[in-house]
């Protein structure tokens, strides 16, 4: 589920990601991970495959699949995780926000 927000209205919720609207436009879905999948870290300035991200976060091989991956034709936006900021997240001159939230989804299994 996605939501935009006008730049003086985000909510205060806890939420996937809060990207600019402007950086991605309306065509996103999520997937599981694909080899060969990279994403550009915004703060560490570096693109790395996912692979060697949850290697790196110590994300255990059998929850690798179970990480949304946001993603906007063929490119990574966003994952699941923290402190995977990407170049598409909202910053100081974001007008649009899109904000992507997680909800618990009853009697799923």
């Amino acid at each position: 589920k996605f939501d935009i927000y006008p730049s003086d209205s985000i909510p205060d919720e806890s939420c996937l990601a809060v990207l600019d609207f402007d950086k991605i436009g309306e065509k996103l879905c999520f997937r599981s991970r694909l080899g060969g999948d990279e994403i550009f870290l915004k703060k560490r300035r570096c693109t790395k495959t996912l692979k060697k991200l949850f290697s790196e976060l110590k994300v255990p091989v059998a929850e690798r699949e179970k990480i949304p991956v946001l993603v906007q034709e063929n490119a990574v936006v966003g994952l699941g995780l923290e402190n995977t900021e990407t170049a598409y997240f909202a910053d100081s001159k974001t007008k649009k926000y899109m904000i992507i939230k997680t909800e618990s989804v009853n009697n799923v299994k």
